[in-house]
């Protein structure tokens, strides 16, 4: 059934911001790292069989939510990354084109990694890249994990994954961001320093590891 949901404007006149429909569930697909409390969306979320989770937390791995509220703020509140795959060892790709993807916050990554799907012009685009196969996945309609709506993080997503100490990959790998640096360089988690880097976009020893947000 679709709901509708409504705010307030300034004159305090009660206005339509949004509609969800609370019958229709999507899969995770992954492992909460981050929740922006700074959000006022709702989301319910269920186990594998189909039972309420009456909270989450960092660390859980739900199966399915769907979005009973979608407040007005406008503000993602779950980050996802995909465990269960692991890194992805793939150049950065576009290794001679200015995307403008420097944005570095927490939200970044989704409208980064947009921003470089979008791009028409592949000269300089490998087959073999980290946003290739994120295009791959999303027009084959099947996605990873049965989601198709993945991202390559920002500097500030992958430090909040890395904050949250559930994984041991920032002490084993290099990692890319979606945060890019130049128009041949991006950067990445150099973990034998323990900072932040960059790199030519066509290094082949780095890793990525896949997001997403609702």
């Amino acid at each position: 059934m679709k709901r509708v949901v409504y705010g307030f404007d300034d004159f305090g006149r009660k206005v339509p911001v949004g509609s969800y429909d609370d019958t229709t569930t999507k899969p995770v697909g992954g492992k909460i790292f981050y929740i922006d409390s700074s959000s006022d969306e709702e989301v319910i979320f269920y186990n594998a069989q189909g039972v309420v989770i009456p909270s989450v937390s960092v660390g859980d791995t739900p199966a399915y939510y769907y979005i009973s509220n979608p407040g007005i703020s406008g503000k993602d509140k779950y980050y996802i990354y995909d465990n269960a795959t692991g890194l992805v060892n793939k150049p950065w790709g576009y290794y001679d084109i200015t995307t403008g993807v420097n944005t570095d916050t927490i939200g970044s990554g989704k409208t980064n990694t947009a921003a470089i799907l979008n791009i028409t012009d592949t000269s300089d685009y490998t087959t073999n890249s980290i946003f290739y196969y994120l295009s791959s996945t999303q027009n084959a309609g099947t996605g990873v994990n049965g989601c198709n709506d993945w991202f390559i993080g920002s500097k500030a997503e992958l430090d909040a994954l890395r904050n949250s100490n559930l994984e041991t990959w920032f002490t084993n790998y290099y990692i890319w961001s979606s945060v890019e640096y130049s128009a041949t360089n991006a950067w990445y988690w150099h973990y034998d320093n323990q900072y932040w880097n960059v790199v030519s976009k066509s290094d082949t020893g780095l890793r990525c590891c896949f997001f997403r947000a609702f």
